[in-house]
């Protein structure tokens, strides 16, 4: 590690007092930039490196705080601002910054679709990512927050070094390495306790405390591989160390965890995505988001038609049936106001128990909300010709086809990008197709039903329980995207 070009970060570690164990390596990886690699097998449960937390690097280890007026700092409360100053700050100071050794090989080119031109960011239409980017909300984040601030302290952000350190091309860089590289760095615990000591790489929306987030050096280096991760980050009282997790033969990489996302945040927030062989469309977690509004509106519309093809039935009573009571109901227990969509047998939890909501007889539906409890999901022919709709005009978003997708995946010359967007949009629409084929067996399993004169009676099973559907499970624990 001593060699170039880990020369400065060496000489950080050691001043910074970060222990790394002789049995591992920093490399540049091909398409993955630097990794850690083991230099002789390593069994499981070995300290890979130990990390001061003196050495993390967060808005309470640097010292920006001190050096400004307490309404300016305070006034950067919430987002990421506080803890991109600070970056932006420590690298102003150059040889004065204790952290300069580790700043000096952090990447400063990043494959996120925040960096794209027009025409790449076309190839994500459609898809989950499309509207997360921000790139719009950053800028004004700098524009309106720290621009002033950085103007008005010359003495703590000097002019001369605006463009090689404050500027807005250097407040993205910064924003983009905090959110493909940073940790969670609070809390007093051991390797031995729950497996909530383990350190995951924070989701980086500013939904966390960023107080309590900080870029931890050496374990921002380890790349990470969908079913491969053989090491964790756990922290004591005072440190962070990389353990690994499993035995690591010589030469192998050495991984940590992602925790699992979707291609879609992959590529949003580190620049690529997880394709697992022999598919050519993405991972385990690809997911696809549907709208609740785009949910009523189709189910109103079928409940309306339904009516009116009914012979002697009333109209269709908008008011009585109430939608949008239904949904403050589902947001209330828990629900969101986007359903996550994953491949899962039975249909996915969310989207079942939505669907369920929306097509209740009024009479049962009044007598779920008079207890405060979401009514059992069951799949219903109404639920299935409403979700097979939705699902239709969400595939109509995409301005490509899967057949085509899968034609150009094939291709073994793809530019990078599009190599990632493609992944991305493909897997979301694989995801679209296998629902479709689900709703597909359940309206031939209820037309069979039907047919003979009902389901057939189930045993009561007693003792049994079921989830509030409306908790995490059925997307609580997600953010809101309006």
């Amino acid at each position: 590690m001593e060699s170039s070009p880990y020369l400065s970060l060496h000489t950080f570690l050691t001043s910074a007092e970060i222990s790394v164990s002789p049995l591992c390596t920093l490399t540049p990886i091909p398409r993955m930039g630097t990794g850690l690699v083991a230099v002789a097998d390593i069994p499981p449960h070995t300290e890979l490196f130990s990390v001061p937390k003196t050495a993390v690097l967060t808005t309470k280890t640097c010292g920006l705080k001190e050096l400004l007026p307490k309404e300016e700092w305070e006034g950067l409360n919430g987002g990421w601002g506080r803890l991109i100053l600070c970056l932006m700050y420590e690298q102003g100071r150059g040889e004065g910054s204790p952290w300069k050794g580790y700043l000096d090989i952090l990447p400063t080119n990043f494959d996120t679709p925040m960096f794209w031109s027009e025409v790449e960011l076309s190839e994500l239409k459609g898809t989950s990512i499309f509207d997360k980017i921000g790139l719009a909300e950053a800028t004004n984040e700098y524009t309106t927050r720290l621009l002033p601030i950085i103007q008005a302290h010359p003495e703590v952000f000097p002019p001369a070094m605006f463009d090689s350190c404050f500027s807005l091309e250097w407040f993205h860089t910064q924003g983009s390495r905090i959110l493909s590289r940073s940790f969670g760095v609070e809390g007093v615990k051991d390797e031995d306790d729950s497996d909530d000591d383990e350190l995951e790489d924070e989701e980086g929306d500013g939904g966390e405390d960023v107080d309590k987030v900080g870029m931890v050096p050496m374990a921002d280096m380890l790349n990470a591989r969908w079913g491969e991760e053989n090491a964790r980050l756990f922290y004591t009282e005072t440190h962070l160390s990389m353990i690994t997790t499993q035995p690591i033969a010589s030469g192998a990489q050495i991984y940590n965890t992602y925790a699992h996302p979707p291609n879609s945040d992959l590529l949003r927030r580190y620049g690529h995505t997880d394709v697992i062989p022999p598919s050519l469309v993405g991972n385990e977690e690809d997911e696809v988001e549907l709208r609740c509004d785009t949910l009523v509106a189709v189910a109103e519309e079928l409940l309306e038609k339904k009516a009116a093809s009914t012979e002697g039935a009333p109209a269709w009573d908008k008011k009585a049936w109430d939608m949008e009571g239904r949904v403050e109901f589902w947001l209330e227990e828990g629900g969101d106001d986007i359903i996550p969509l994953q491949i899962t047998f039975p249909l996915p939890p969310p989207l079942l128990a939505f669907l369920t909501l929306l097509v209740l007889p009024t009479a049962t539906y009044e007598s779920a909300k008079s207890k405060g409890k979401l009514p059992r999901p069951k799949i219903t022919l109404e639920g299935v010709e409403v979700g097979r709709k939705v699902l239709g005009m969400r595939l109509a978003e995409y301005p490509t086809i899967l057949e085509n997708d899968l034609q150009l995946l094939a291709s073994p010359s793809l530019p990078e990008r599009l190599n990632a967007a493609i992944v991305v949009r493909a897997g979301e629409k694989n995801v679209l197709h296998e629902c479709l084929k689900l709703l597909e067996v359940e309206e031939t399993r209820l037309k069979a039903e039907e047919a003979a004169g009902g389901p057939p009676e189930k045993k009561s099973s007693g003792s049994s329980k079921r989830k509030n559907v409306g908790g995490a499970g059925a997307g609580g624990s997600r953010k809101k995207i309006r």
